[in-house]
């Protein structure tokens, strides 16, 4: 197993501390209600499409652009990895409410697209019907060959695209061994509740040439994540979990050195791609809870991260790292 570096942005200043005094009980206050909000909806059987459409609503015509350029992010790294798109099984893990860059990435040719989340949040047919309009979306950002365009068009328009989406947690994906080829998470791997299973199971679905590449978010998620991306940091465990235990979405607090060993563990070797920091944590060293106290300065002012992981594909990893640093 190996782990090396890409590039990383350094963010040029450092968020001021919000007093400590009053935020825990507000905080406190708002995951409360957040909690008992979430868990309520979530035992409701329509409550998964009920949110779908409200965020399609609220993205409107977003939603489509939006999955343009998370398609644009990943089909590149595909593409320098050198593997056949026709003979490539290709996976997304938590697209959440649309299929938009599962489809994409079977309009431009793969063997099948598999979408895979917890549960059933986006509509199979809804991406379908806008087939048309997501090869428009691909078509305008380039790099397409004549032929490759004009076999995007074909595909969008004769339909039976090979999409699939399956409902199973990432800790234990129900898909054959070794029969992914690429597989891609966009902001998920900081909700999984345990790393350790999820990267097991990723290391037992990918082929024998496979690649698997995360971003992983690892800013706070709440109210004040502008302010302060780390403020969650500094609440001790049993307060975390009190809040967020039961409730979807919610994040897991694990720094980037967590998903790294997660990840050797598992078998992989590991790549980190990019990563964003701050120039310091805005939380001085003696508010943070105990379990993060002994990490060093850069995990604890990692806010984002793109993480290659492979059995042993060293080609593909030099080749996505240079096409990353592009």
């Amino acid at each position: 197993m190996s782990s090396s570096s890409g590039w990383q942005r350094v963010l040029p200043t450092s968020p001021a501390p919000v007093p400590y005094f009053w935020r825990c009980p507000l905080w406190v206050g708002l995951q409360a209600c957040r909690r008992l909000t979430k868990r309520t909806l979530s035992r409701m059987p329509w409550t998964s499409r009920l949110v779908s459409c409200l965020q399609q609503r609220q993205w409107g015509p977003g939603t489509v652009l939006y999955s343009g350029e998370v398609f644009g992010r990943y089909w590149p790294r595909f593409v320098a990895t050198g593997l056949p798109a026709p003979e490539s099984i290709v996976c997304e893990v938590g697209p959440g409410p649309s299929l938009d860059v599962s489809l994409m990435f079977a309009l431009a040719g793969v063997r099948e697209a598999v979408a895979v989340d917890y549960a059933p949040w986006a509509s199979r047919e809804a991406s379908l019907a806008r087939a048309g309009e997501l090869a428009e979306v691909m078509l305008a950002q380039g790099g397409w060959s004549d032929e490759e365009q004009a076999a995007i068009r074909r595909r969008a328009a004769q339909g039976g695209l090979p999409l699939r989406y399956e409902q199973h947690p990432l800790e234990d994906l129900q898909l054959p061994a070794g029969s992914v080829d690429f597989l891609f998470s966009h902001a998920v791997l900081e909700h999984i509740s345990d790393p350790a299973a999820a990267f097991a199971s990723i290391a037992r679905v990918l082929s024998p040439r496979g690649v698997a590449i995360h971003h992983i978010d690892l800013k706070d998620h709440g109210f004040l994540r502008n302010r302060n991306p780390v403020l969650m940091l500094q609440f001790p465990r049993w307060l975390w979990d009190c809040c967020t235990r039961g409730v979807p979405g919610s994040i897991s607090r694990r720094r980037l050195s967590a998903y790294l060993q997660a990840a050797t563990q598992a078998g992989l070797e590991v790549h980190v791609l990019q990563r964003h920091m701050l120039p310091q944590c805005p939380v001085p060293s003696g508010q943070l809870a105990v379990e993060f106290r002994g990490l060093s300065a850069e995990d604890l002012c990692t806010l984002d991260a793109e993480v290659l992981c492979c059995h042993a594909s060293p080609i593909a990893a030099v080749e996505i790292r240079r096409h990353v640093a592009l």
